[in-house]
Order: structure tokens, then C-alpha cells, then sequence
């Protein structure tokens, strides 16, 4: 009960952060519009329900038990952050386009991008 309050307060903290996931999904849906952004949120959910499963199966402790497979997780994890860092930089000075008619989005590839996204972080 003495660390019953830090989790609490950890666990609101990393609940109220948004994720890739959720930043995909209101990028989508400003730039396209609710409707067209629903394939990406399909994906991300699916990706949140593997993650479920696959934790709920042990696989976490597996990891957490051997140091080498959790180091490389942590490193290609930093590495995965750096790249969507300096993707971000280098785009900086684009336009955005809120719910522009001409805009199309690939349906299929927001799907598998959700998934990704979700899967990789």
C-alpha cells in the first residue's frame, strides 16, 4: 500500500501521454477526416490486441529474464525514437492540409502503418 499512490500517479501519467498510435490517428483524421481515418485506427487496435495477448502470455517475463534479447529491445526501441526524431526535424517546414478534398488516404497502408506503429513502439 506505501507505493499504491506512485502507481497511480505513473499509471494516470502514462495513460493520459499519447502514443504514436493516437498521433497517427489525429494526424489522419485533421488531414483526411474521421472517415477516412478509420483504417488506422482499426490497425492500431488490432496491434493493441496482439500486444495484449502476447503479454498475457509471459512473453514480457521471457524478455525481462534475459538481458541480452531486453538490451537489443531497448536499442532498436532508441534507435526506432531517433529516426521518427530526425523524420520530424526534416519535415518541419511542410504544409499541412486540414481535410482537404484532394487529399486521398491509402486506406490499406493506414491499416498496416497503424499496426506498425503500435507493434514497433
Amino acid at each position: 500500500m506505501n507505493s499504491y499512490f506512485i502507481y497511480i500517479l505513473i499509471a494516470s501519467s502514462t495513460i493520459a501521454s499519447p502514443g504514436p498510435g493516437v498521433v497517427m490517428t489525429l494526424t489522419n483524421s485533421l488531414k483526411y477526416g474521421l472517415r477516412n481515418s478509420i483504417s488506422g485506427i482499426l490497425g492500431v487496435s488490432l496491434a493493441m490486441f496482439i500486444i495484449a495477448n502476447v503479454v498475457g502470455g509471459g512473453v514480457g517475463t521471457l524478455i525481462l529474464q534475459s538481458d541480452t534479447l531486453y538490451h537489443y529491445l531497448k536499442v532498436i526501441g532508441a534507435a526506432y525514437l531517433f529516426y521518427l526524431g530526425a523524420k520530424l526535424i526534416s519535415n518541419r517546414n511542410k504544409e499541412i492540409y486540414f481535410e482537404s478534398d484532394g487529399l486521398v488516404l491509402d486506406q490499406k497502408k493506414s491499416f498496416y502503418q497503424g499496426i506498425g506503429i503500435t507493434l514497433i513502439n
